[in-house]
């Protein structure tokens, strides 16, 4: 009986080694919902330089290639000791197939250290290497809901180039929820950000992907789903490929006929359920306004619907349900509901990079609002609330008699907000670089004005009413008809009730000249200053008062009129050409460098690379087995643990039935 127990602790400890073995790997393949990377780091050596840098992140297929030309700038060959962080146990990140190749030549000879990679890399006098980097991570980047790579470990030096793609499953890509930085390009499902010839600095080391993933949506805890929504997500990857309902052309008609309703309809007959249900559980419509609360089922049915209709080219009715994409949390599915109505959003192709300048130091600054909480006009108690400048700048007021549609398809690009909405501190010098090198529309640098605003000469004595003008900054006389074209507005002019149309005219405008050298004498795009509001004191209290009637539904002035006068198109055709000839400057250094194709005499030649076909296709091999060795592995592993919880039970159960004996006789 003593062995008995003995071999049973045994096996219940063997049972218990294999379910933690087990746990430990669903944990490091799993659970980990974010991926970090970073550039290689060249070691006790100035004479190299990273000419470019170009990483390609495959989120379907979790795969990595990193690749880095290196430039010896001496007049003497230089060995140097490369290394690269891959790996972080803390973080549960781990990687696989990881495959080193320098020119052609695949690195053997590596050292690993927590998560480190290091190897030995030879550059001859005034040439150059190409190393490649690429690897499998264990973790599934499907279910990563954070992609984040940074240059940061090479902040404060200079690269030629740089390119990021971060590839999406097109069923992932509604489900996108932030990403930095804003000057993003976005084609054929991926993500794209090309630098050329800058400074990584706060404002260019970091680059990030948030999005919400099935998974999580599904089994998570964050977020709860109804059955209906849960049925959307089933439906999601046949409706996002097909269109909205599966692309079925038989609500053509019903598009056709009506510009409202076309989801409820679609949505009803796909769940055989009646309209309300779907408003109440799909579509979850706020009483008030009457719009959706946005979350990701709904920017999947939204992004469906845009497929649809382009489609079966209806884009014209396509209705898009925000004032500007600021206002819609999904930014891919706005991009692409844009893309399908793109005749019908007049800023379409148009960048606007906004700056929020502190100009008030340590002023405590207060704004006059409701603290009531009440909305209705009807219950409110409006008192000055201390506010941080930062948040002051911020703020857009919407409360716009212009038509909002006015406003759709302009690309808002944070100059020195993060993802998160939290400041990044930058010098001018650094926000000039960065603005010259993404080059938008308008470069409009946001501020409070502190003057006098009041205008007395069209002021209404009797109800002793002031009109306030409008303060817009400029820098430089010649950068003064860009302002002007700012502040351009339309109204609809009514004559005798016949004669209806739009005229323009400039609002009533104080124009004042910042004195800014590095604005005036380095920035190379059409720039102005905006106004939020204007600095007064109440009271003894630094109060702002918010130009709310002077701008359009965006809280900006007239960006298109803008960035079409003449300064401004002159300004953007004469960086246009810089970039192109110092993009060109760049792409002939990186062609013409040398690259040697010897092999080092410290690395294997049975693992030389004939060429780049060779190398793809073994890789390509290789990712294939894993996905099979891996199945291989999780069958062993559940078999295990299956296998020892059955034969457990029939030992626990042996031993109940010898002690009911036992104790029988006894």
């Amino acid at each position: 009986m003593k062995n008995l127990k003995i071999k049973v602790c045994v096996l219940i400890g063997i049972v218990l080694f294999t379910i933690i073995l087990f746990t430990n790997k669903s944990k490091a393949s799993t659970s980990a919902t974010y991926f970090f990377g970073e550039p290689i780091v060249i070691e006790d050596n100035s004479n190299l330089e990273i000419l470019s840098n170009e990483i390609k992140i495959d989120t379907e297929k979790s795969k990595i290639e990193n690749l880095f030309l290196l430039k010896n700038n001496s007049d003497k060959d230089v060995t140097s000791k490369i290394s690269i962080k891959l790996e972080d146990s803390k973080l549960s990140t781990s990687i696989n197939n990881l495959k080193i190749v320098v020119n052609k030549t695949e690195i053997t000879n590596t050292s690993k250290e927590n998560g480190i990679y290091t190897f030995n890399v030879k550059v001859p006098k005034k040439e150059g290497k190409k190393i490649n980097i690429s690897y499998i991570t264990d973790n599934q980047l499907r279910n990563a809901k954070v992609i984040k790579y940074t240059l940061d470990n090479l902040k404060g030096k200079k690269i030629k180039h740089f390119k990021i793609d971060i590839v999406l499953p097109e069923v992932d890509v509604p489900l996108v929820t932030g990403i930095y930085p804003e000057c993003y390009k976005f084609n054929n499902n991926t993500v794209s950000v090309e630098y050329y010839n800058f400074s990584v600095n706060v404002l260019t080391k970091d680059f990030i992907l948030e999005k919400e993933t099935y998974k999580n949506l599904l089994y998570g805890h964050e977020v709860e789903l109804n059955d209906l929504e849960r049925k959307v997500l089933e439906k999601a990857e046949s409706w996002i490929k097909n269109g909205l309902g599966d692309g079925k052309s038989t609500y053509r008609s019903y598009l056709e006929e009506y510009q409202s309703g076309v989801i409820e309809t679609i949505l009803t007959k796909e769940f055989n359920v009646n309209t309300s249900t779907i408003s109440d559980k799909v579509l979850d419509r706020d009483d008030d306004t009457g719009k959706s609360k946005i979350n990701a089922v709904k920017s999947i049915i939204e992004y469906s619907e845009a497929k649809l209709y382009e489609k079966e080219k209806l884009g014209e009715r396509l209705i898009i349900t925000y004032v500007a994409r600021e206002d819609y949390p999904y930014p891919l599915t706005a991009e692409y509901m844009e893309k399908v109505k793109k005749d019908e959003c007049p800023l379409y192709g148009l960048t606007l990079a906004v700056d929020y300048i502190k100009t008030e130091g340590n002023k405590e600054l207060y704004v006059y609002k409701n603290t009531s909480g009440s909305i209705d006009g009807y219950i409110s108690d409006y008192k000055y609330v201390k506010t941080d400048e930062w948040d002051i700048l911020k703020t857009k007021n919407r409360a716009m008699w212009y038509d909002l549609s006015e406003r759709r398809g302009l690309k808002v690009i944070h100059i020195n907000q993060d993802i998160t909405g939290a400041e990044i501190e930058a010098t001018d010098e650094e926000k000039v670089e960065y603005v010259n090198m993404i080059n938008p529309s308008l470069y409009v640098r946001v501020t409070i004005y502190d003057g006098d605003v009041i205008d007395r000469e069209n002021s209404n004595n009797e109800e002793e009413y002031y009109p306030i003008k409008t303060p817009t900054g400029y820098y430089g006389k010649e950068n003064l008809a860009i302002a002007k074209s700012y502040n351009i507005n339309t109204r609809l002019n009514q004559k005798y009730d016949q004669d209806e149309r739009n005229i323009e005219y400039e609002m009533n405008s104080i124009y004042v000249d910042y004195d800014n050298d590095i604005i005036v004498n380095k920035c190379e795009v059409p720039n102005l200053a905006h106004n939020i509001g204007y600095r007064e004191k109440k009271d003894g209290k630094y109060v702002v008062t918010y130009l709310s009637q002077s701008y359009h539904a965006d809280g900006f002035g007239n960006v298109k009129k803008a960035a079409n006068c003449d300064r401004a198109k002159e300004l953007k055709q004469k960086n246009e050409k810089r970039l192109s000839t110092e993009k060109k400057q760049v792409d002939d250094e990186i062609s013409k460098l040398v690259i040697d194709e010897t092999i080092e005499e410290n690395i294997n030649e049975n693992n030389y690379v004939k060429n780049n076909e060779t190398q793809n296709n073994g890789s390509e091999t290789v990712k294939n087995s894993l996905s099979k060795t891996d199945l291989k592995i999780d069958m062993i592993v559940y078999g295990t643990v299956i296998g020892g919880i059955i034969v457990l039970s029939i030992v626990i159960v042996i031993i109940l039935i010898k002690r009911g004996k036992n104790n029988g006789r006894n």
